[in-house]
């Protein structure tokens, strides 16, 4: 049976090549859908500073500059430990990225001028995640930075 198919396969490629090939004037038929391109709304480094200077304390301003500079997810950025982040190579450490394996991401300066000036909390090994209750709150400012 799977020897016929193949068989015949072959028979019709050798066709095809002595003949030039079937007729494909059909696909010239074929509506195409028209669907017009709205381009995506980006968040500029104005609308970042904005969001920074709203931002009411170090925590908030570093979550800012953590998702704009990193490219950071919201859920990447949730598990972000202490030991994650190396000051002196400038990069963090994510553990489970979208892909699932680890990945480095750059810091910038700011970034780390403001992860030094975080409090320090022994109990909770989280960078900025500690006690993120209302994070709907200001979550209406990075709605811009995820529709990349």
């Amino acid at each position: 049976m799977i020897l016929g198919i193949v068989l015949g396969m072959i028979l019709d490629l050798f066709w095809a090549c002595a003949n030039d090939g079937p007729r494909w004037d059909w696909w010239e038929k074929v509506p195409l859908s028209s669907v017009a391109l709205t381009p995506q709304p980006t968040a500029t480094r104005t609308d970042c500073e904005a969001a920074k200077a709203k931002a009411g304390n170090v925590r908030d301003r570093l979550v800012i500059e953590l998702l704009w500079c990193t490219g950071l997810r919201v859920s990447e950025l949730a598990r972000v430990n202490v030991d994650d982040v190396s000051l002196v190579d400038g990069s963090v450490l994510v553990q489970r990225s979208k892909t699932g394996r680890p990945r480095l991401a750059p810091l910038s300066d700011g970034a780390c001028r403001l992860i030094r000036r975080l409090p320090k909390h022994d109990q909770d090994p989280r960078l900025v995640y500690r006690n993120m209750i209302k994070i709907h709150d200001w979550w209406g400012w990075f709605s811009v930075f995820h529709r990349r």
